[in-house]
């Protein structure tokens, strides 16, 4: 075989490789990543948490229904948004490393007729679906649009009740009876 068949196997094999892989890693709607027969117009529940990442603690988990003001803002969120797979994602599975302080959150939506969902959870600058399988994923402007989805949950959280201050003269320890 001449150097000018082998170079044209080796640009063809390239090419090749390269549409594979801008198959593998275009974008596609959420729907293609989840679980079962899944389209945002059946969710009938939105499951979500968001926090800051810490060891021994994890966020309370909210119930969004379709009368919750935030159903239709989380909804448009993740409707009509293209997420391409990682290319680190063809070859693992691994799953992310968290590092306390890095925020993060959960969103599952359900499908209340047949049960399908989609979840998406994001942990520092990891971005993973899961449906049928979970993967790791891009968007265009992950970082602020995270960033705004892990706002938006933030704000469904009840503000803390802040405990009342003692009256002058009143004493918080209790008394020996």
């Amino acid at each position: 075989m001449s150097g000018r068949h082998a170079a044209i196997i080796a640009a063809i094999l390239v090419a090749a490789l390269l549409a594979v892989g801008l198959i593998l890693l275009r974008p596609m709607a959420p729907e293609n990543y989840a679980a079962g027969v899944f389209s945002f117009e059946a969710v009938t529940e939105i499951r979500v948490s968001a926090g800051t990442y810490a060891l021994d603690s994890a966020a309370a988990v909210l119930s969004v229904g379709p009368e919750d003001e935030a159903f239709e803002e989380l909804i448009g969120f993740f409707d009509g948004k293209g997420f391409g797979r990682t290319f680190g994602s063809l070859f693992s599975s691994e799953p992310p490393v968290a590092r306390v302080g890095d925020p993060c959150f959960s969103v599952t939506f359900l499908c209340g007729g047949n049960g399908a969902s989609l979840t998406a959870v994001c942990q520092g600058a990891d971005l993973r679906l899961t449906g049928d399988t979970t993967v790791a994923v891009t968007a265009q402007n992950k970082e602020s649009w995270c960033a705004r989805v892990h706002d938006a949950i933030l704000a469904l959280y009840p503000e803390p009740v802040p405990e009342p201050e003692p009256e002058p003269g009143e004493t918080t320890e209790p008394s020996a009876a």
